[in-house]
């Protein structure tokens, strides 16, 4: 995605990034602990499975 002479990518890429992230917390938070997102609880689970 070039727009005059610059590459748009990593500037959406990071901005999508940022706000999912903002809404999984958000959501996390005022949900009572619950994940929206599918993939969030996956890692989130995973990664606490791990040390063990």
């Amino acid at each position: 995605m070039d727009v005059g002479g610059r590459d748009l990518l990593p500037p959406a890429i990071l901005t999508l990034t940022v706000v999912s992230g903002l809404v999984d917390a958000v959501s996390f938070l005022g949900l009572g602990q619950v994940f929206t997102s599918a993939m969030t609880g996956n890692i989130v689970i995973g990664c606490f499975t791990l040390p063990k």
